[in-house]
């Protein structure tokens, strides 16, 4: 009880008792009310976020001020950032289906391809070249999602999923074809085309010590088509000493090691001709063409930016010599 009295008392309005030389007077003798500025309103959403307030070091008043982060990002908001990009991709992976690769051809069926052995259509290199598309594909996402997106922190992982998303709807409708069928290699060989990608972009500085590129010079079986001619296909990892401290001035710089892999003679049109099967691991020897742009060049330029990229992911026919 007391207590209810005590809150019942401190909700009461306090009213201050009325001043007699106030209440007596003549209101025409009242001093005139003074006018009050106006306050403005309070809103909550005037205040800053905590995220967006910049913030100085507690210990030191002169310390710089440090940007805050930015909100946003993640998957969906990453692939709504580069919608034309993505969708290009998906028309021309569509395209290819269609014309190339028999969309639609037969009834949804599952297809075991093996890997490199003989037994295999084309010994393994349709599976570095999922491997490679993949790897591409991650790349040219997660350099356009750091352009756009509002947010692109973890643009790599982002670029990844979507790429995988992507050659999933590739390996579904390769189910649909008569001449492929639903991979599990194929799937496994795309994982590690985008995982490569993200580790190159995770590993400080691995970027600039190692290429996944693809060397192609034209088999003489189906005319000039990079993706799809196998026999025409080098798939080469480049060791750049560029990348190195110590080689970084040299002349050194220019030099590139490289290993690989490649396929001959599993067409019918190579055994025709009479070309050996052939399976082969090689190593080399290359030069690096980067070098010979230079990188503050290459800033101003996007000419000389689109040629540096290029050919962290093309090697250059004859500019490298092979042991096979």
């Amino acid at each position: 009880m007391l207590t209810t009295g005590l809150c019942c008392i401190m909700a009461l309005p306090i009213v201050a008792p009325p001043d007699p030389a106030v209440s007596d007077a003549d209101p025409a003798e009242l001093p005139a009310p003074v006018d009050a500025p106006p306050v403005a309103p309070i809103r909550i959403a005037n205040f800053p976020r905590l995220s967006e307030v910049e913030t100085r070091a507690p210990d030191d008043d002169r310390a710089p001020l440090r940007d805050a982060p930015r909100a946003g990002g993640g998957v969906v908001d990453h692939l709504r950032s580069i919608p034309w990009e993505a969708g290009g991709v998906a028309a021309g992976i569509t395209a290819l289906g269609i014309f190339n690769w028999n969309w639609g051809s037969s009834g949804f069926h599952f297809s075991s391809e093996g890997w490199f052995g003989r037994d295999t259509s084309s010994f393994g290199s349709d599976k570095l070249g999922h491997a490679y598309s993949t790897y591409v594909m991650t790349e040219f996402l997660s350099a356009a999602i750091r352009r756009n997106a509002r947010a692109p922190k973890r643009a790599q992982v982002s670029a990844a999923a979507i790429s995988m998303a992507l050659m999933t709807y590739v390996e579904v409708f390769d189910g649909f074809s008569g001449d492929h069928g639903f991979a599990w290699e194929d799937m496994a060989a795309n994982t590690a085309g985008a995982a490569f990608s993200v580790l190159r972009h995770t590993v400080p500085g691995l970027n600039d010590k190692l290429d996944f590129r693809l060397h192609y010079i034209p088999s003489g079986n189906v005319g000039w088509r990079p993706i799809t001619d196998y026999s025409g296909q080098r798939y080469v990892l480049a060791v750049k000493l560029a990348g190195f401290e110590p080689f970084a001035d040299g002349p050194s710089r220019f030099v590139e090691l490289h290993g690989g892999y490649y396929a001959r003679g599993f067409t019918e049109r190579e055994k025709l001709r009479g070309v050996e099967p052939k399976r082969a691991l090689f190593v080399g020897i290359g030069f690096n063409l980067q070098q010979l742009i230079s990188r503050d060049r290459g800033e101003k330029s996007r000419f000389h930016r689109a040629a540096r990229s290029a050919l962290e992911y093309v090697q250059v026919p004859y500019t490298a010599a092979y042991s096979r």
